[in-house]
């Protein structure tokens, strides 16, 4: 467990020091993320090692994308629906995501997108970002049936917070989706 959390953390480092080159900010994505990533990992230390390694490589797929979208609000594309598809993909090699978990990642992403819908015609622009679409499904697919609730007000909250903190428009979504996940995928 020590060696997954100083593994990651590290891994978190090499990250943010790449994509952000002022220290003190790259100090604070840091922090950030170090906080949601090692409680989970306490979270799930009674967890069986698949469940670890999958919340491993959740991890390593999310947290570059997580940064450069909090940094630029944008991510690659290519990359995006490759963590996308091997997120869904390796979690068959976990477990088997019933169908009534399936039912809700597909209509949470169409009532996401109904929403923004209905915000692109009321505001005439885009609520929301075509890569937080990806994420959204990606990581409800993994996450149980009972836990969608406390992912959904933990993201929400998170973005809503940067963006009275920051006093921004735009919310980057993916670090707020990649951190509640963290939470809600170790808790429940």
């Amino acid at each position: 467990m020590l060696v997954a959390l100083i593994s990651i953390l590290s891994y978190l480092a090499g990250i943010a020091f790449f994509y952000e080159k002022d220290l003190l900010k790259s100090l604070k994505i840091i922090i950030f993320f170090s906080i949601f990533i090692s409680t989970a990992l306490f979270l799930m230390e009674r967890s069986p090692t698949g469940e670890m390694l999958y919340f491993l490589l959740i991890c390593i797929l999310w947290l570059p994308l997580a940064i450069d979208d909090l940094r630029s609000s944008s991510v690659n594309r290519f990359f995006l629906y490759f963590s996308s598809f091997l997120s869904c993909a390796c979690l068959f090699m976990v477990r088997k995501p019933d169908t009534l978990e399936i039912m809700i990642s597909l209509s949470l992403v169409v009532l996401v997108f109904l929403v923004a819908l209905m915000i692109k015609n009321r505001k005439g622009s885009e609520a929301i970002g075509p890569a937080d679409y990806s994420a959204i499904f990606s990581f409800s697919f993994s996450l149980s049936s009972h836990s969608f609730g406390i992912w959904i007000i933990l993201f929400s909250s998170l973005g809503l917070t940067h963006s009275l903190v920051n006093k921004r428009q735009s919310i980057p979504l993916i670090p707020f989706l990649f951190s509640a996940w963290c939470l809600a995928y170790a808790y429940y």
